[in-house]
């Protein structure tokens, strides 16, 4: 059995107040964690090696990481979204939420790198679109539920799902304006997530 692995099993074990988690590949920095109810949103990298050793970058919450580039996508409280090179932390590339007047937030934004995209769901129940090349605005589109559970974009950035309090999802082609609705589970579904290739999707709920 792999050592790194268990003492990473151990850490979780212990720390029951991680709000998201984003795995990274090799070491020493393996794992990201965002402490849910702390004073700060303060993002805490861990070493799976060395248990003791971690980097703090305050203010900032983790997203996604991309293996294409081999950068930590963050959000940070002032309103930009942040790429760290995992090799060399200070090696930031900051793209700017460029937020229209009136767009609430409801959630920090998510990124799909392979797309060139980060989007957000707004309290009204839209959902809007942003360049990761200037942070401007692209596109937006009305949700059928107000807060959805769970969402996700593919990574070609050509289709939306989401879904709400509801045993429904729902499916939007982004280029052709196409809606469906999709069945299948008994309970709310909780997640929702692409297929690297986007080729397939996957989604869970209190029924798997």
């Amino acid at each position: 059995r792999d050592r790194r692995n268990e003492r990473l099993l151990e850490w979780l074990r212990q720390d029951q107040d991680s709000h998201r988690i984003v795995w990274l590949p090799g070491a020493p920095m393996a794992s990201v964690r965002w402490p849910q109810g702390s004073a700060s949103s303060s993002t805490i990298i861990q070493s799976v090696r060395r248990p003791g050793d971690q980097v703090v970058l305050p203010d900032e919450t983790p997203v996604t990481y991309d293996p294409q580039t081999n950068r930590l996508w963050l959000w940070h409280e002032h309103e930009e979204l942040r790429a760290r090179n995992i090799a060399d932390f200070n090696d930031v590339v900051r793209v700017p939420w460029r937020r229209t007047p009136g767009d609430d937030l409801l959630d920090y934004p998510y990124v799909v790198p392979s797309a060139g995209l980060s989007w957000a769901v707004l309290t009204n129940g839209s959902v809007v679109m942003h360049s990761l090349q200037d942070g401007a605005s692209v596109a937006r589109y009305d949700l059928d539920v107000r807060r959805p559970w769970a969402a996700a974009l593919s990574p070609d950035g050509k289709r939306f799902i989401w879904g709400g309090q509801s045993t429904e999802l729902f499916w939007l082609d982004l280029t052709t304006g196409e809606r469906r609705s999709l069945r299948g589970h008994f309970y709310d579904v909780a997640s929702i997530a692409f297929s690297p290739d986007g080729k397939w999707f996957v989604t869970g709920g209190a029924d798997g």
